[in-house]
């Protein structure tokens, strides 16, 4: 039986040390969730950005003067650019997006194995209190 099992007021305790002990990792996690989040809205964006003939054809709302291309949202459009206008933005935004999704993936791993392997204090006590000898 785990410890915080029989003293759940120790629970907090626990997870306060184990924030503690692994902050860069949470700190990195939170980098690439944001960094993941404007990869993907600059992408979605992208795909969605239309030229001023084309906002009028489909939306029939012309782009303000002076905008190449822009977004439809909640019926306003923001400013943005077209593929062709900003590839290497684009490319970027991929390369980003991608790059999150293997530090995601890597950490997700890394929390997995860490919450199914059992630390070896945990277990060598687990034993202690199961056989009574150590």
């Amino acid at each position: 039986m785990r410890d915080t099992e029989d003293h759940p007021e120790q629970a907090a305790p626990r997870m306060v040390r184990s924030l503690s002990r692994h902050t860069w990792f949470y700190i990195g996690l939170l980098a690439t969730v944001i960094v993941a989040y404007a990869a993907f809205f600059s992408i979605m964006s992208f795909y969605g950005a239309l030229r001023p003939s084309e906002a009028i054809e489909r939306w029939g709302k012309p782009l303000p003067e002076g905008w190449s291309a822009g977004v439809m949202n909640h019926g306003e459009y923001y400013r943005w650019w077209t593929i062709r206008d900003r590839p290497l933005l684009f490319t970027l935004s991929w390369v980003g997006l991608t790059c999150a999704g293997a530090c995601l993936l890597f950490a997700l791993i890394r929390l997995m194995s860490g919450i199914l392997r059992p630390s070896r204090r945990s277990s060598h006590k687990e034993v202690v209190e199961v056989t009574g000898r150590e």
